[in-house]
C-alpha cells in the first residue's frame, strides 16, 4: 500500500510535496499524474475543438461568410488555436454582425461597452445590443446578460443627462432590423 499524499499537480510534487511512510516521491508523482487526467483531457478536448473550428471556418472567413467570421472571431477573442488578437476579433465580429449574425452583434456590443481591446463606444454598443435583441438568435441567458449591461449603461447615461443617446441608438437598431427583414 502506498502511503503518499496525492498531489494534484506535478509542480507541487517537484516543489516539495513529501512522501510519507513507505511511498517515495516518484510514487507521489505517478499518483499526481493519475489524479489530473480529467483536467488535461478537457483542456486537450477544448484545444482540439478550437483547431477543428479553425480548420473548418478559416477559408470561409476569408470569403466573408458571417458564421465563419463569428466562429473565427471567438477563437481570436480567447486565443485558442490562433494568437489572441482582440483587434482581429473585433473586426470579424463587426463583419459578421453587419452581415446579420445576431450573436456576433451581441459580442460586438460587449466589445464596445467595455472597450475590450478597442476604444469603448456606448452609443454604438447600445445600437448593436438593439440589433442583437431583434435578431431572435439569443438564448435566454444571453438576453439576461444583455439586459443587465444595457440597463447599467442606460442608467449612467440618464444620470449624465444624456438620455437622448439611448433613444437614438434604439431608433437606429429598429431601422437596421427593419432594413434587414
Amino acid at each position: 500500500m502506498i502511503r503518499a499524499p496525492i498531489c494534484f499537480s506535478a509542480v507541487l510534487v517537484l516543489a516539495g510535496c513529501q512522501a510519507t511512510g513507505s511511498g517515495s516521491l516518484q510514487e507521489s508523482a505517478v499518483e499526481a499524474r493519475q489524479a489530473v487526467p480529467r483536467q488535461s483531457l478537457s483542456e486537450a478536448a477544448r484545444v482540439e475543438r478550437c483547431v477543428a473550428t479553425r480548420d473548418r471556418y478559416g477559408e470561409l472567413e476569408e470569403r466573408g461568410d458571417a458564421t465563419a467570421n463569428f466562429e473565427m472571431a471567438e477563437l481570436y477573442d480567447v486565443g485558442c488555436a490562433v494568437p489572441h488578437d482582440p483587434f482581429r476579433a473585433y473586426a470579424l465580429y463587426k463583419a459578421a454582425a453587419e452581415a446579420g449574425h445576431g450573436k456576433a452583434a451581441l459580442r460586438l456590443a460587449h466589445f464596445l461597452a467595455g472597450g475590450k481591446g478597442i476604444a469603448g463606444d456606448w452609443d454604438e454598443s447600445l445600437f448593436w445590443f438593439g440589433v442583437a435583441d431583434r435578431s431572435g438568435e439569443l438564448t435566454r441567458l444571453e438576453r439576461r446578460m444583455m439586459t443587465w449591461t444595457t440597463n447599467r449603461m442606460e442608467r449612467r447615461l440618464l444620470e449624465r443627462g444624456q438620455g437622448d443617446r439611448i433613444a437614438e441608438a434604439n431608433t437606429r437598431a429598429q431601422e437596421w432590423s427593419a432594413a434587414a427583414d
